[in-house]
């Protein structure tokens, strides 16, 4: 049975970044998955996993569909004419053009996660940080597991309890696996106080590395860098594992005020 995985996270909080960790972790187990951008506004995931062509980056977006979409045409083979092939998985790359998006419904939101969905054992879709896209609340109906990503940062969590609201208020907190990116600046119990949801999944900071690099600290990044990336990869695998569960995880969220 398929299963569809909805990431999101206020704009910078990491969820792009975070989606393409955890898919290689569980394509290194053997998942049969796609990941999918549906982010109308900033489109970054092909272009995060440097997959776009360089030469013509509009001819594998996905507004080349929009005829068949509106037509209810699209089949699989012509989607799949404009997957791109990621290590271990399938990349569904976005709208490049934000006017093109405009035209996105979310119908065809739908009808492209249903043969996607059709395809593969599971689809990591990227989201857009508004809560008013048309893709947002579709998929999230949709959705298995929404990972809700939120940064340290006073704006993140302000924002990731903004998105939690109508999400509670429709019944999908069930559903929510809340990772903290960047820990270790805010305690995990006061970033879970302020989103009102548990933290299920901490990922260290490492965007610290290339900076010790760049100030050519060699030595130091020498001492630093396996033990970081090793809690990085053990954070991500983690997650991996959840979502490859079958049981439900997760909580019910904390009410909110």
């Amino acid at each position: 049975m398929s299963r569809l995985i909805a990431f999101w996270s206020p704009s910078g909080a990491g969820a792009t970044t975070l989606l393409l960790s955890t898919a290689t972790a569980m394509s290194a187990r053997q998942a049969h998955l796609a990941a999918a951008d549906f982010n109308l506004t900033t489109p970054g995931l092909a272009l995060a996993a440097d997959l776009l062509p360089h030469d013509r980056p509009q001819s594998v977006c996905l507004s080349r569909h929009f005829a068949a979409l509106e037509a209810g045409l699209l089949t699989l083979q012509a989607l799949t004419g404009s997957l791109l092939p990621a290590p271990g998985f399938a990349l569904l790359p976005g709208v490049l053009d934000v006017v093109a998006g405009s035209h996105m419904t979310d119908e065809h939101v739908r009808r492209i996660t249903r043969l996607l969905t059709g395809q593969y054992d599971h689809v990591l879709a990227d989201l857009t940080p508004a809560l008013d896209s048309v893709a947002c609340l579709p998929l999230l109906e949709l959705a298995d597991r929404v990972v809700l990503v939120v940064g340290p940062e006073i704006g993140s969590r302000f924002h990731t309890r903004r998105f939690l609201l109508p999400a509670v208020a429709m019944g999908l907190t069930d559903k929510f696996i809340a990772v903290l990116n960047r820990a270790g600046a805010v305690p995990v119990a006061q970033v879970a106080q302020d989103i009102g949801v548990p933290v299920q999944v901490t990922v260290p900071d490492v965007r610290i590395l290339p900076d010790m690099m760049e100030a050519g600290q060699i030595p130091y990044l020498s001492q630093s860098v396996n033990p970081a990336l090793g809690r990085f990869r053990a954070a991500v695998d983690g997650l991996a594992t959840l979502l490859m569960m079958g049981d439900k995880v997760g909580g019910a969220a904390a009410p909110l005020r």
